[in-house]
């Protein structure tokens, strides 16, 4: 009987001990995707073109939806100070805006199709101000065209990607949103 109340006595110790291991992990797991949404870095992408990250807004925009194939996709890469003071951020690279904000292309299934093969930047520090409301542009375009292959994407739904990086308050901000586009025959 007492060989019982010694086990019981075990067991039930390993069982805290386990509960407050699994509890500590997700609290961690937690505290982890909390400071990634804090401080944007790594931020899952939104689907509709825009990512709020407090005090800014960074968003990758369209002339429409919808493309026929071959048609050439202009787009607006914009981040703008969406807070109520100003912010002073610094770039690790020039000119800014950055024509390599449109970073990428994926399809449907999430396979890499564009990319740009250089990214031609001149290392530097840039530290820029935006007042409340301000932002900056950059201007881009793809031509459906793998980067690999060279050749015409066949039609379907792609994802135009936009990434930039930068330092806020001391710590470094990754930013990266999705627009979704489709094109058909």
């Amino acid at each position: 009987m007492g060989r019982m109340l010694a086990l019981r006595k075990f067991l039930t110790r390993k069982e805290i001990m386990f509960t407050i291991l699994v509890f500590a992990f997700i609290g961690v797991i937690a505290a982890w995707g909390f400071e990634i949404v804090t401080h944007s870095g790594g931020s899952a992408p939104t689907y509709d073109g825009k990512l709020v990250a407090d005090p800014f807004e960074f968003t990758i925009t369209t002339e429409k939806a919808m493309y026929q194939l071959q048609e050439r996709i202009k787009m607006n890469v914009t981040l703008r100070n969406i807070g109520e003071e100003n912010v002073t951020v610094v770039f690790f690279s020039m000119p800014n805006p950055n024509p390599y904000w449109f970073r990428r292309v994926y399809d449907k299934s999430q396979h890499l199709v564009f990319y740009h093969k250089s990214l031609t930047t001149a290392p530097s520090e840039e530290k820029v101000t935006f007042q409340p409301g301000e932002f900056m542009q950059s201007q881009s375009a793809w031509d459906q065209k793998a980067t690999d292959s060279g050749q015409q994407v066949p039609p379907g739904i792609y994802y135009l990607t936009a990434v930039i990086s930068f330092m806020y308050k001391g710590e470094e901000v990754n930013l990266e949103t999705q627009l979704r586009v489709l094109i058909k025959f």
